[in-house]
């Protein structure tokens, strides 16, 4: 327990989903290119060996679009709840990092619909709002949102015993 307000209520990490492993994509690349290699092959013995530089070609796009779709993948956002604030910390995939901090009694959690298949989740103080978990899936969002404010209604009414509560005198 510190005295600064530091000890976490809530700690959530949000990430975008991934359905391929960079393990089972080294996998897949592989058997893709002796596929490719065996194509190849064919294609040389039958005089178009063009067609091999093309294969070589898709496999280097295959490669570079997974790559970078992985490093997308580091995105990812923190939602903190201490004592004393409600912080968000969003990291980009370059690693550039942005942060917002909020009073959590006066914090609102806000799902806006945009269209029948997405909607936008943000945290509102005054006149500050920032969208959170915008690459989460819609049903993602809801229970987000269901946590959020939960964890901030356990924290409006926590009692004068616990920590972060100012003893009265």
């Amino acid at each position: 327990m510190s005295a600064l307000g530091t000890d976490t209520q809530l700690d959530l990490v949000l990430y975008p989903h991934r359905s391929l492993k960079p393990e089972h994509f080294s996998i897949l690349l592989r058997i893709l290119m002796v596929l490719c290699i065996l194509g190849s092959i064919r294609f040389y013995i039958v005089g178009a060996w063009p067609v091999v530089i093309f294969l070589v070609l898709d496999l280097l796009a295959l490669w570079f679009a997974f790559y970078l779709n992985y490093r997308r993948a580091r995105v990812r956002e923190v939602i903190k709840l201490t004592e004393a604030s409600l912080i968000v910390e969003r990291y980009a995939a370059n690693g550039k990092m942005e942060s917002w901090q909020f009073e959590p009694y006066w914090t609102k959690v806000n799902i806006r619909k945009i269209d029948r298949y997405r909607n936008e989740l943000s945290l509102s103080l005054h006149q500050q709002t920032v969208v959170i978990g915008s690459f989460l899936l819609p049903g993602e969002k809801r229970k987000l949102k269901e946590k959020l404010e939960t964890e901030l209604y356990i924290w409006k009414n926590r009692s004068p015993n616990q920590p972060g509560n100012i003893p009265e005198k």
